[in-house]
């Protein structure tokens, strides 16, 4: 998943190759588990205003979490591409935690984007999900004996052999 949230079709910041312990974007975690965030991320400037400060954001649960890129990239045709890798711990409390991404040019503060983000969840984009407490269902693994009947006994030996039967 990436979340791409441009003004334009070649400007702004996303984040993709999002991965969680290594597990890819959607983990399941236990409470209170050491995380390894890491992941890939793409920031450029319209060539008409090349100076502009770019955030890239994550959020989870709707709350900013961290803030990966903060600097002026470069101006399209270019762009100034990373990767992240951050460290922290899962939450607590079980349940479902979205990842979000977002980004925002020219605020003073990475908090000040993000409360701007917040307050307008439609420029944010899903890359991935956190799932707390809650392991997938594994079912069983049931290997089931059956007979070999011999195709021949089923279809008939005239089959085989391309006879017709009468």
């Amino acid at each position: 998943m990436s979340a791409l949230l441009y003004e334009s079709p070649t400007v702004g910041g996303h984040v993709t190759q999002i991965t969680v312990n290594g597990r890819g974007n959607i983990a399941y975690v236990a409470p209170g588990e050491a995380l390894s965030i890491k992941g890939r991320y793409v920031a450029q400037n319209p060539v008409e205003d090349p100076t502009r400060q770019v955030y890239i954001l994550l959020f989870r649960r709707g709350e900013f979490w961290k803030c990966l890129y903060n600097e002026v990239p470069r101006a399209e045709p270019d762009a100034t591409t990373g990767t992240f890798t951050f460290q922290c711990t899962a939450p607590t409390e079980p349940g479902e935690y979205e990842i979000k991404s977002g980004w925002a040019y020219n605020w003073e503060w990475p908090e000040d984007a993000a409360n701007l983000l917040q307050a307008n969840p439609q420029n944010t984009e899903s890359i991935g999900k956190l799932i707390v407490g809650l392991q997938p269902q594994r079912l069983p693994l049931t290997v089931l004996a059956l007979p070999i009947i011999p195709l021949a006994m089923i279809i008939g030996d005239a089959a085989l052999k391309g006879k017709r039967g009468r």
